[in-house]
């Protein structure tokens, strides 16, 4: 077998590839944005204490998947199948989502109670409603979530301007939140640490051909680029969003495809290999053309010459410079709303940028500085796409 990464499961996936496509998908492995539980739990944290751990008294919602009530005579038919034909209980993110927030409201439980019932709402005269859940991605787990009983009890509140409600989610795709906004006019907030502005790092025709081409192996055919188009790139450690194009984690028919996630779950191996091997930012400079610049850095960043904050800052300096709106930097880089916001920061405190995010000309010779490619390089550069395959990857995997 090839060594693509130091990975064997990543090796044995991208074997099925043709030859041609085996960079596009080493491109797009480089591009998936893998959260940690321990990212996630911290997230929450953070945010409930400070926004909600000191009144009035809140209640968090995991949002969970609709569960049909089986009838009489559904639970009759099934005692009557042998074991192995029996439902078991299955579990999802919200069941991830919700031991995190019991965690927090166990030592926070003044002000915090988790999936009160309609007593406890009326007893305990409880004022502020919030939705927690790992992503919005089409938003319509929500709206589904927002039709259960106890939701029609808190619709009632609101309507008599006795409760507000927000949604607190680790990502958000803004095509979810247009969604959840035209069903329903009660929610005053969307909370979330990743914004989507409809568009991914997967957002290029070269990947788009390379998703609906592989479809054709999997079950899940009629949704190439993942559930309602989203074509996320983000994964969790417990769990893979159907958002993810389904070539990730759906298999073929008798198993003719075997995918990274199967049944969008994850590996140790997996997590291990990207909990360590987090994404470089210098890949998304490459893919937009400037290979001189991402050789650059590449090379500054094996021979410990730049820190990856400072790496960090130069890729969303290159894309401000380039014209990339400033709503649209998420669409290029795996970075957070948080780490963007930091970043624009100091690129202003440095004179990179101005008020109005337009680079300057320090940032422009900044940019051209690392831009110029020196003798050393000048091998590597010629060959640069049929290096990019492997080399790319051994500088991604040192960092």
């Amino acid at each position: 077998m090839v060594k693509y990464t130091d990975s064997n499961e990543l090796n044995s996936f991208i074997e099925q590839f043709d030859e041609e496509d085996k960079k596009n998908i080493l491109e797009c492995l480089r591009k998936i944005r893998f959260v940690s539980t321990d990212e996630i739990k911290n997230f929450y944290t953070e945010e409930i204490i400070t926004r909600y751990s000191k009144g009035p008294k809140t209640a968090l919602f995991t949002v969970t998947e609709e569960v049909p009530v089986p009838s009489k005579k559904s639970l009759e038919e099934e005692k009557s199948l042998p074991d192995e034909d029996k439902k078991r209980k299955t579990y999802s993110s919200s069941d991830h989502v919700g031991y995190i927030l019991e965690n927090i409201v166990r030592t926070n439980s003044r002000y915090l109670t988790i999936n009160p019932t309609i007593k406890q709402l009326k007893s305990e005269k409880i004022s502020r409603i919030v939705l927690v859940d790992d992503g919005i991605n089409s938003g319509h787990r929500i709206i589904n979530f927002m039709k259960n009983d106890i939701f029609r009890f808190i619709r009632s509140c609101y309507s008599y301007k006795l409760c507000s409600i927000e949604v607190l989610s680790f990502f958000a795709y803004k095509s979810g939140i247009d969604y959840i906004n035209s069903k329903s006019k009660i929610i005053s907030n969307f909370i979330n640490k990743i914004f989507i502005n409809n568009k991914t790092c997967f957002n290029n025709p070269k990947y788009k051909v390379l998703f609906e081409k592989y479809s054709e192996k999997i079950t899940k055919q009629t949704i190439p680029l993942g559930f309602e188009n989203t074509n996320g790139n983000i994964i969790f450690e417990h769990g893979i969003p159907n958002s993810l194009p389904p070539i990730f984690w759906d298999y073929g028919k008798r198993k003719s495809w075997i995918p990274l996630f199967p049944n969008r779950g994850i590996s140790i191996e997996l997590v291990q290999y990207f909990k360590s091997h987090s994404i470089n930012q210098v890949e998304s400079i490459a893919d937009s053309g400037n290979l001189n610049l991402a050789l650059n850095l590449f090379e500054e960043i094996e021979n410990k010459r730049i820190s990856r904050t400072n790496t960090n800052l130069i890729t969303v300096l290159f894309f401000l410079n380039k014209g990339v709106l400033l709503r649209n930097i998420t669409n290029y880089v795996t970075l957070d709303n948080d780490e963007i916001t930091e970043i624009l920061k100091n690129l202003k405190e440095w004179n990179f940028i101005d008020d109005n995010y337009t680079v300057t000309d320090f940032g422009k010779e900044t940019l051209k500085h690392y831009s110029n490619i020196s003798q050393n390089q000048q091998k590597v550069y010629n060959n640069f796409v049929d290096y990019l395959p492997t080399k790319f990857g051994d500088s991604f995997i040192h960092i």
